[in-house]
């Protein structure tokens, strides 16, 4: 499945990582990024933020934010620009981060630091590895995918996939969950609303129970 990638570049003092940060703004001069004084009035002043104007063809227009703390430099977001398009999707997402990466950030820091880019691409083996057999014992079932919930076994594969989430203190978002469900598994979007509700409201009720017995 796809994410959104991320950039992270370990300059270990806060005031290192803002001189860095002058330095990749100096670098923004090529057409598909720029540093644009026009662009960064348009934001509240913020010596630890800069806001780089993409302008790369076939991709929406967008402003890149990257931010300095910590003795880091991340960029932290990607936002349309002069209504470009709604959103940035994460495909486009991630070409201007690969992009950045290649002609501003490695030019501009090289080896001097450590950089760090997160991969476009996840599985929930990688999320949930104790819980995601339970998982796939219940969306394999054999009321699924039009009625998973309907028959006792089917719904008790389902609260054993919940119980093991909880057993193994592991983690899901329910944005994962339904993307999950919709590009891996391909079921219905009507069952796929359906089971987010409920992942919501009995992983949530299960969370809260085991706190409250400790």
């Amino acid at each position: 499945m796809k994410k959104y990638k991320d950039i992270t570049i370990y300059c270990g003092e806060d005031s290192t990582a803002l001189q860095e940060l002058v330095k990749i703004e100096s670098a923004c001069i090529i057409p598909e990024f720029r540093f644009d004084e026009a662009v960064e009035k348009m934001y509240e002043p913020d010596d630890k933020m800069a806001h780089i104007l993409v302008t790369i063809p076939k991709l929406p227009q967008a402003v890149l934010l990257v931010w300095a703390s910590e003795g880091k430099i991340k960029v932290i977001n990607i936002v349309p620009f002069n209504h470009s398009t709604f959103r940035i999707e994460i495909e486009d997402y991630n070409r201007i981060i690969d992009e950045f990466y290649s002609r501003i950030v490695l030019p501009t820091i090289g080896n001097r630091y450590m950089i760090e880019i997160t991969s476009g691409d996840y599985t929930l083996e990688e999320i949930i590895p104790n819980s995601v057999d339970a998982l796939n014992r219940w969306v394999h079932s054999p009321g699924a995918p039009n009625a998973p919930f309907s028959h006792q076994l089917d719904l008790e594969r389902w609260f054993d996939f919940l119980c093991q989430m909880i057993r193994n203190k592991e983690e899901l978002e329910s944005g994962k969950l339904e993307q999950w469900l919709r590009e891996e598994i391909k079921w219905p979007d009507d069952i796929i609303d359906e089971t987010i509700l409920k992942y919501e409201e009995e992983i949530d009720l299960l969370d809260y129970y085991v706190n409250r017995s400790r």
